[in-house]
């Protein structure tokens, strides 16, 4: 925790669980973060590790927990979330705006947290959400701005947070089934 003077990349590749905010503020890591068989993935593993600029998730993750990659800036390039994940956490990915690229939510996701993608200003193009999404936490997807096209929601939607979509002002059609959204939230699309 806190140990902004570690240098170089961090291979863990042989560590099967990290416990809760194992590498916090650890911000002189830099380039790959390399997890690949790592199992289990606690809350607040890497927040601030503003050095990694590039990340490959294990193979059979399937929970992404509470801010374990909150504010780690440094991430860039593409984002690919494992088919196997089912649930992304409370600011999984909050304020790590240097991601380019589209966003896809794999089918099996059914609970993306608060503040998921806060601030991930720089996705761009579309947004695919899974078929099995069932809730959608508050601001998640706040202040995405350059995502743009057409936005699909899927059916299986029962709740959506506020603000969910507020400030992702290139969004230009919106396909968005109401069956079994009980209501709809406070500044969903504002701005």
């Amino acid at each position: 925790y806190g140990c902004s003077g570690f240098k170089g990349d961090l291979d863990i590749s042989s560590i099967k669980v990290i416990d809760d905010h194992a590498f916090h503020g650890c911000s002189g890591f830099t380039n790959k973060l390399n997890i690949s068989s790592v199992r289990v993935i606690c809350d607040g593993d890497f927040i601030g590790c503003t050095g990694f600029t590039s990340l490959e998730f294990p193979e059979n993750i399937s929970i992404i927990g509470n801010n374990i990659f909150q504010d780690c800036y440094g991430l860039k390039g593409e984002l690919s979330i494992p088919n196997t994940v089912k649930s992304i956490g409370d600011y999984a990915f909050c304020c790590c705006s240097n991601f380019s690229c589209s966003l896809t939510i794999p089918d099996k996701v059914t609970s993306i947290g608060d503040y998921a993608f806060y601030n991930c200003t720089n996705f761009f193009d579309s947004l695919i959400i899974g078929d099995n999404v069932v809730t959608i936490g508050r601001k998640t997807f706040y202040k995405c701005y350059n995502l743009c096209n057409e936005l699909n929601i899927s059916s299986s939607l029962v709740f959506i947070g506020d603000e969910a979509f507020s400030g992702c002002s290139q969004i230009n059609s919106v396909i968005f089934p109401i069956s079994n959204l009980a209501m709809i939230s406070n500044g969903l699309f504002e701005n």
